[in-house]
């Protein structure tokens, strides 16, 4: 723990899987005043030879079991279907564990590693990299201020060709983002979702998919995903009484937009031409905190061990999740009906 007025503990800290996403946890826990990189993993000694340019002091080693008395924490990288048996090792000896999304491929094994982190006084997180975003962090600010007045709804597009997974479908891969997002945006989590998936290139993956997750507060928000796109989007709309905002996470920097722009209800009678005005006014480009996301992560992750500080992706947010998740495997095994979430199920000790 730290003391008011003290530098933060730097703790060990060990990483697991150094594909896609690992060598960029590798230069922002190399380049962290409250981390030390303590150790890497990967079972390619290829990738393990590229981390010494970027961890020239720490161990590097095949496998997690290697790295768990060099380390304090762990963070793991790996492809969604270790998730679970990682994390697992991990908490058995006694490690806090940041893991990449999705928490696990099932809902039932995520929700018994929260449930195995908090038996063992361990935290657990997941790496939802975009709540920490700086323009999640404004779009939410904005929404808690009322600047954007009754939030209607939100839409959200992110497709692009590729890259398939093997071992994951499309919304395992790319809606896992939209869904924390929204959560996060929202402070609520869905109590249903209607979606439609659909396998075109291969009978065994389903790689687009549109769902429609409903909130307690009655608001609606839509996502589609794509992996036979010809091009890269990464767009959310949330439309508001007073405003509305458009994050095109694309875009290189005026990320953020936000119209004086909408519609009003006038008249009595909706056949009339005239029941609906509409205004247009300026557009405001927010300045957006431009810090790296993931190296806030880290530093939440920190703080969270040594402090106490909640995350804003906890290893409950990731284990609700991949219950929409699987929620929206079943829906559109359904024909997109609409299927209620039930958290955890039966499992004992999950929030309800």
């Amino acid at each position: 723990m730290r003391v008011r007025g003290t530098m933060p503990v730097v703790l060990r800290l060990g990483i697991v899987g150094l594909g896609y996403w690992g060598p960029n946890l590798v230069r922002n826990a190399a380049g962290s005043s409250v981390w030390k990189l303590a150790a890497v993993a990967d079972a390619d000694p290829a990738r393990l030879a590229k981390a010494e340019t970027a961890a020239p002091f720490a161990l590097r080693v095949s496998s997690l079991a290697e790295m768990l008395d060099a380390v304090d924490a762990v963070v793991v990288a790996t492809p969604p279907e270790t998730h679970e048996s990682l994390v697992r090792e991990a908490l058995a000896a006694g490690k806090h564990v940041l893991v990449e999304k999705p928490l696990a491929t099932q809902a039932g094994a995520a929700w018994d590693l929260v449930a195995d982190a908090e038996r063992r006084g361990l935290i657990l997180a997941v790496d939802h990299t975009f709540v920490y975003t700086g323009a999640v962090e404004y779009l939410r600010e904005a929404i808690a201020s009322g600047a954007l007045g009754s939030l209607y709804g939100l839409d959200s597009v992110r497709v692009n060709l590729g890259l398939y997974q093997r071992h994951a479908s499309v919304c395992a891969d790319l809606a896992t983002h939209d869904i924390a997002i929204f959560n996060h945006l929202l402070g609520e989590r869905p109590e249903a979702v209607s979606a439609v998936s659909l396998r075109m290139l291969t009978d065994s993956l389903r790689d687009v998919a549109y769902a429609t997750l409903r909130y307690p507060s009655g608001i609606h928000a839509h996502l589609h995903v794509s992996w036979l796109s010809p091009v890269k989007i990464r767009r959310m709309t949330l439309t508001g009484s007073k405003r509305m905002a458009l994050w095109d996470d694309v875009e290189p920097s005026e990320k953020v937009r936000i119209y004086d722009k909408g519609a009003d209800f006038t008249g009595t009678d909706a056949r009339s031409a005239s029941f609906v005005s509409y205004r247009a006014g300026d557009t405001h480009l927010p300045a957006i905190d431009s810090r790296e996301a993931l190296s806030k992560v880290l530093t939440a992750f920190h703080a969270a061990i040594t402090d106490g500080t909640p995350m804003r992706s906890s290893g409950e947010d990731g284990a609700i999740v991949v219950d929409v998740l699987d929620a929206i495997e079943r829906s559109s095994d359904a024909g997109g009906a609409f299927v209620q979430i039930d958290y955890g199920r039966s499992l004992p000790g999950v929030p309800r």
